[in-house]
């Protein structure tokens, strides 16, 4: 009887000892594939980010760019408002031709999206961590924001101004005008009269309204880019 409780108590033993290993095995295993994804997902990450941080990087200079425009567009709105002020009786005609063809130019803003892309059709944003997900989000709604700010602008362009130049302006003349940056003729102003400057000038005070609103989401674009910079700099130790 003590031999057969001994042998059962040693087999027991042995069940036990097995059960344990296999446990311990699955487990390690368990653990080691759950590394081994961690570690492929995180260095995926660090990729991307790299990725992301160059693009991101040229959209700050490209929006930098986009700043100094815009402020060079409401100046030459403001030279454009004052030169038709309807208090005078003298126009200088090449000059409002000269404004009235860089108005209408529009540089447009285009982020460099190839890798941002990928989050909007697969799962890629996951990889990231929560900080580093919801500063670009926060970046992309701000582009897309900023997008409509800028079909905005050219509605008033597109729907108000231009049609009213056609009937004011000679304006096969424009192209010439914005790729020289100079009026080599002096043409004259056609159809002009005290209302044609009143609706003029309410064109431009409507435009340049739009334009103010657009270098504000520029501006506010660019901080969200210096936000993710930071971070994902900060999350992934980049330089």
């Amino acid at each position: 009887m003590t031999e057969r409780y001994s042998s059962l108590k040693k087999s027991l033993k042995e069940h036990i000892f097995d059960f344990l290993m296999l446990f311990i095995a699955i487990s390690l295993g368990f653990f080691v594939d759950n590394y081994r994804d961690e570690y492929t997902d995180r260095k995926l990450a660090k990729s991307l980010a790299s990725e992301l941080i160059t693009e991101i990087q040229e959209d700050t200079l490209s929006l930098h760019n986009m700043l100094d425009y815009c402020t060079l567009r409401i100046q030459r709105m403001d030279r454009l408002f004052l030169l038709i002020d309807d208090n005078k009786t003298f126009y200088n005609d090449s000059l409002i031709y000269f404004y009235s063809a860089h108005i209408n130019e529009r540089l447009k803003f285009k982020r460099n999206g190839q890798t941002f892309a990928l989050f909007t059709n697969t799962s890629y944003l996951d990889n990231f961590t929560k900080e580093v997900a919801f500063a670009l989000t926060k970046f992309d709604i701000s582009y897309k924001t900023t997008l409509l700010s800028l079909e905005h602008e050219r509605e008033i362009i597109t729907n108000k101004i231009f049609p009213f130049q056609q009937q004011v302006f000679h304006t096969e003349l424009f192209q010439s005008i914005i790729l020289n940056n100079k009026l080599d003729a002096k043409p004259m102003l056609r159809n002009w009269n005290k209302e044609a400057s009143w609706i003029y000038h309410n064109y431009i005070t409507e435009l340049k309204i739009e334009n103010q609103r657009v270098r504000d989401e520029y501006k506010n674009l660019l901080e969200d880019a210096k936000e993710a910079l930071d971070i994902l700099k900060k999350d992934y130790a980049i330089n």
